[in-house]
């Protein structure tokens, strides 16, 4: 069940009632599902800890006490659980045992940011938390400024790599419109508009005024105009064509283009272009020493 991400009073009426008929409570973190039932007054005593590093033998153990009809409620850290967050796994071992799972809805970060982000799309893709690493994250965004299937991704961010991934991007994108957001729901709640390099200059002096605290989420849109502002892609790749065989022999050169912008390496482009659009390594690599050592193609 969904629980608040900073504020109380977005729980739901149906969760604290789910909350005080619970059997036993399953908790990513002990101490804050027993700070929220203290400001419930239910009692803490029913509260096991669930997360990512809870043993098999253990989600077993409680996906087939849900199968005997024991009442259980799973909460996250904050949030819904089961959504970049522990759950999915007792999920899927309750349901191949034939209990039912009912869930609960409430606050949630991701679309929380969408819905106030003023971006114009009827479609985003969640990603988690962003890369940790320089390479993956690089990575990460060349692949989402030539995906086929979405135009919007939202990410998570701690307060300590936030500013150092709205630079890099800033410095790669400069002109892709960026939303970022800082304790959604919180007291300290603040949101911050802009192309990648504005926000990335609002929330550096954010930083210097408050210091780095808080929990972060940031959205960005890699928009058909503003790819061609950078020069990135065609109407065809955005836009895309009904053949798609002919979409795809279009598209793959362009994304060795944009991981050489990125700063990949060749060997990682030829890899990631070989796996994403199923085309031998060795044409991948005759294109990419084009792309990135201006070597003639063969035959050309």
């Amino acid at each position: 069940m969904a629980t608040p991400i900073g504020n109380l009073a977005d729980l739901t009426e149906r969760a604290r009632l789910a909350l005080g008929a619970a059997d036993e409570i399953l908790a990513e973190d002990t101490r804050r599902a027993a700070q929220l039932l203290s400001a419930l007054g239910l009692p803490g005593d029913r509260v096991h800890r669930f997360d990512e590093n809870t043993p098999v033998s253990k989600i077993s153990f409680w996906a087939e006490e849900l199968a005997r009809g024991k009442n259980l409620a799973l909460v996250s850290d904050a949030g819904t659980p089961g959504v970049s967050d522990p759950g999915a796994a007792l999920c899927a071992q309750a349901r191949s045992l034939g209990a039912r799972i009912i869930p609960i809805p409430g606050v949630s970060a991701v679309t929380a940011l969408v819905s106030i982000s003023g971006v114009r799309q009827n479609s985003f893709c969640f990603k988690g938390f962003f890369p940790r690493e320089i390479k993956e994250q690089k990575l990460e965004l060349a692949k989402a400024s030539v995906s086929e299937i979405c135009r919007v991704f939202v990410w998570f961010e701690s307060p300590q790599r936030i500013l150092k991934s709205l630079k890099l991007i800033s410095e790669n994108y400069p002109s892709l419109e960026v939303v970022a957001a800082k304790e959604l729901t919180k007291i300290y709640e603040n949101v911050f508009y802009g192309s990648s390099v504005d926000v990335y200059q609002q929330v550096e002096a954010e930083i210097e005024k408050e210091g780095p605290l808080g929990e972060w989420s940031f959205l960005v849109s890699f928009a058909k105009r503003e790819l061609e502002a950078e020069g990135q892609v065609s109407d065809a790749t955005v836009e895309g064509e009904i053949n798609y065989t002919n979409i795809l022999e279009k598209i793959w050169p362009r994304v060795l283009v944009c991981l050489k912008k990125s700063g990949v390496t060749l060997p990682d482009a030829v890899s990631v272009v070989s796996q994403e659009f199923g085309i031998s390594k060795k044409l991948v690599y005759a294109e990419a020493l084009h792309v990135f050592e201006k070597k003639p193609r063969p035959g050309g």
